[in-house]
């Protein structure tokens, strides 16, 4: 009976283990947003900021377009739905619209991001895929029309495909600069500052209610404890000085004539 107490307990402790387990990856995985961490936030060499978000297709359908018997499945910034020989993580594949067979050519989240003309950025960006089966170079020229991405063509290069689009998210209007961004030093700062102001605030409210108070002084909160650290402060600096500065007595001029030769001989 003891061995079969033993062993059940095993049991319930071993599920227990894995119960646990698959919740924490379970939440982790929510947490990443899958095995992949996508952003469509893309920086070009100016530091200016396109974000693709609004084009990113989360359900299906993907974007989807034929050209000639080629089928092209994309998505912006993420993953196709429609997976490639089961393949997750595919931002473009081309399927043959008679066989079905396929190939991933975009298969990465840190592409290589430009203008398509770097003398007139506001002809649109350009991004470009070098993980997968081929090169993908994803076009997406600025047209006010377009509130999401329309395709236009593709075009088969010696080193993989050009897949060329329309949206007006990549207008130089829709752009946002990098130093508008606040740095995690002046978000502090913004704290700080509030908190002080909500810390004098109150304290002059409790000491307003009170009334035992003759100058607007009286009114400030803790004002004695501030006056007193300040006090404090001042002498530990004047005391820092006054040890690292010699004594007047010390002082080779404050010396009578015997005391000068006796003080330079014993230099020697």
């Amino acid at each position: 009976v003891s061995t079969q107490s033993t062993w059940g307990q095993y049991q319930q402790m071993k599920v227990s283990k894995y119960f646990f387990a698959t919740i924490v990856l379970l939440f982790g995985h929510l947490c990443m947003g899958g095995n992949y961490n996508y952003t469509c936030k893309f920086v070009l060499p100016d530091n200016e900021v396109y974000d693709l978000t609004t084009l990113r297709n989360s359900k299906a359908p993907d974007y989807t377009f034929k050209d000639q018997d080629l089928l092209y499945v994309v998505n912006f910034c993420g993953p196709t739905i429609k997976r490639c020989a089961g393949i997750e993580g595919s931002f473009v594949s081309i399927w043959n619209s008679s066989s079905y067979d396929c190939i991933v050519t975009a298969a990465e989240n840190n592409p290589v991001t430009n203008y398509i003309d770097e003398k007139n950025v506001f002809k649109g960006i350009r991004i470009v895929y070098t993980h997968g089966m081929s090169s993908t170079t994803v076009d997406i020229s600025c047209d006010q029309i377009y509130d999401r991405a329309a395709f236009i063509r593709a075009e088969r290069i010696h080193v993989g495909y050009i897949l060329y689009f329309k949206s007006k998210l990549v207008c130089r209007n829709y752009a946002v600069p990098v130093t508008d961004h606040w740095s995690g030093a002046a978000i502090f700062l913004v704290i700080v500052l509030i908190c002080i102001v909500v810390y004098l605030g109150c304290g002059l409210c409790i000491n307003l209610r009170r009334g035992s108070y003759t100058s607007f002084a009286d009114l400030l909160p803790h004002k004695e404890f501030f006056l007193n650290a300040a006090l404090k402060t001042k002498e530990c600096f004047n005391n820092l000085i006054g040890s690292a500065m010699p004594s007047q007595a010390e002082e080779p001029g404050n010396l009578s004539p015997p005391q000068n030769i006796n003080k330079i001989q014993d230099l020697f």
